[in-house]
Protein backbone atom coordinates (compact mmCIF):
# COMPACT_ATOMS: atom_id res chain seq x y z
CA UNK A 1 0.00 0.00 0.00
CA UNK A 2 1.58 3.66 -0.78
CA UNK A 3 0.76 6.87 0.39
CA UNK A 4 -2.04 7.75 -2.10
CA UNK A 5 -3.74 4.26 -1.11
CA UNK A 6 -3.35 5.26 2.26
CA UNK A 7 -5.28 8.93 1.68
CA UNK A 8 -7.98 6.87 0.07
CA UNK A 9 -8.49 4.29 3.08
CA UNK A 10 -9.15 7.00 5.71
CA UNK A 11 -11.14 4.86 7.30
CA UNK A 12 -8.62 2.63 8.32
CA UNK A 13 -7.21 5.74 10.59
CA UNK A 14 -8.79 6.39 14.03
CA UNK A 15 -7.76 10.27 14.25
CA UNK A 16 -6.45 12.43 10.93
CA UNK A 17 -3.18 11.50 9.71
CA UNK A 18 -1.40 14.30 7.55
CA UNK A 19 -0.06 11.85 4.43
CA UNK A 20 2.55 14.36 3.63
CA UNK A 21 4.05 14.51 7.16
CA UNK A 22 3.95 10.87 6.78
CA UNK A 23 5.74 10.56 3.57
CA UNK A 24 8.29 13.48 4.73
CA UNK A 25 9.30 11.40 8.27
CA UNK A 26 9.67 7.88 6.19
CA UNK A 27 12.35 10.31 3.65
CA UNK A 28 14.06 11.00 6.55
CA UNK A 29 14.28 7.54 7.53
CA UNK A 30 12.04 7.29 10.08
CA UNK A 31 10.87 3.87 11.10
CA UNK A 32 7.37 4.73 10.13
CA UNK A 33 6.16 2.42 7.73
CA UNK A 34 1.99 2.02 6.51
CA UNK A 35 1.92 -1.35 8.61
CA UNK A 36 2.83 1.06 11.65
CA UNK A 37 0.12 3.12 11.00
CA UNK A 38 -2.18 0.05 9.88
CA UNK A 39 -1.50 -1.05 13.43
CA UNK A 40 -1.72 2.14 15.34
CA UNK A 41 -4.72 2.23 17.82
CA UNK A 42 -6.82 5.18 18.52
CA UNK A 43 -4.51 6.30 21.71
CA UNK A 44 -1.16 5.75 19.82
CA UNK A 45 -2.48 8.47 17.00
CA UNK A 46 -3.79 10.52 19.99
CA UNK A 47 -0.46 10.19 21.33
CA UNK A 48 1.53 10.52 17.94
CA UNK A 49 -0.18 13.78 16.88
CA UNK A 50 0.98 15.72 20.30
CA UNK A 51 4.75 14.50 20.10
CA UNK A 52 5.16 15.35 16.62
CA UNK A 53 5.92 18.93 17.37
CA UNK A 54 9.50 17.31 18.80
CA UNK A 55 8.70 19.60 22.04
CA UNK A 56 8.33 18.22 25.42
CA UNK A 57 5.68 16.56 26.85
CA UNK A 58 4.72 16.17 30.21
CA UNK A 59 3.89 12.57 31.07
CA UNK A 60 0.28 13.96 32.29
CA UNK A 61 -0.09 15.48 28.84
CA UNK A 62 1.18 12.19 26.94
CA UNK A 63 -1.75 10.19 29.58
CA UNK A 64 -4.17 12.39 29.39
CA UNK A 65 -3.77 13.09 24.83
CA UNK A 66 -3.96 8.81 25.13
CA UNK A 67 -7.04 8.58 27.32
CA UNK A 68 -5.57 6.03 28.92
CA UNK A 69 -4.14 6.05 32.57
CA UNK A 70 -1.46 3.67 30.88
CA UNK A 71 -0.47 6.24 28.03
CA UNK A 72 2.83 5.88 28.60
CA UNK A 73 3.45 2.86 27.45
CA UNK A 74 2.73 4.11 24.23
CA UNK A 75 5.94 6.05 24.65
CA UNK A 76 7.65 2.25 25.45
CA UNK A 77 5.96 0.96 22.08
CA UNK A 78 7.64 3.94 20.38
CA UNK A 79 10.98 2.99 21.49
CA UNK A 80 10.10 -0.62 20.17
CA UNK A 81 9.62 0.66 17.21
CA UNK A 82 13.06 2.25 17.02
CA UNK A 83 11.71 5.65 17.73
CA UNK A 84 13.82 8.00 19.10
CA UNK A 85 12.42 9.04 22.38
CA UNK A 86 14.46 11.57 25.16
CA UNK A 87 13.06 11.82 28.73
CA UNK A 88 14.32 14.18 31.50
CA UNK A 89 12.64 14.97 34.61
CA UNK A 90 10.87 18.45 34.43
CA UNK A 91 12.61 20.01 37.02
CA UNK A 92 15.42 19.02 39.84
CA UNK A 93 13.53 17.69 42.71
CA UNK A 94 10.50 17.03 40.39
CA UNK A 95 9.23 13.23 40.14
CA UNK A 96 7.08 14.41 37.01
CA UNK A 97 9.62 13.47 33.65
CA UNK A 98 9.05 14.94 29.85
CA UNK A 99 9.66 13.26 26.92
CA UNK A 100 10.71 14.39 23.78
CA UNK A 101 10.27 12.41 20.17
CA UNK A 102 13.24 12.69 17.79
CA UNK A 103 12.43 13.52 13.75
Amino acid sequence: MNINELQDQATLFPMEVIPEEIQKMANKGAPLSIKDLQDFTTAQYKVYRVMRDGAWHSATSIIEASGLRSGLRIMRTFRERGWDINKRKSKAGSREWTYQLIK
